[in-house]
């Protein structure tokens, strides 16, 4: 498992939000708030993918066309 150094400062305040939210353990709202970023990554760099996949196409359609 990584070791990450977190300023206490932002520690005092993802315990206060993660409180709020009715997690018992700050760890496990900060573990959700992990893996939801991650999860938005892979679907971003998903989508990107996708968008140079058309543009190649969409390309080689034009240039067919011509």
């Amino acid at each position: 498992m990584a070791i990450i150094n977190i300023p206490d400062g932002l520690i005092s305040e993802l315990t206060v939000v993660a409180k709020s939210k009715g997690y018992a353990n700050p760890k496990d709202y900060l573990r959700g708030l992990i893996r939801s970023d991650l999860m938005t990554l892979r679907e971003s760099e998903a989508v990107l993918a996708l968008k140079k996949q058309l543009e190649v196409q969409l390309e080689s359609d034009v240039e067919a066309i011509s």
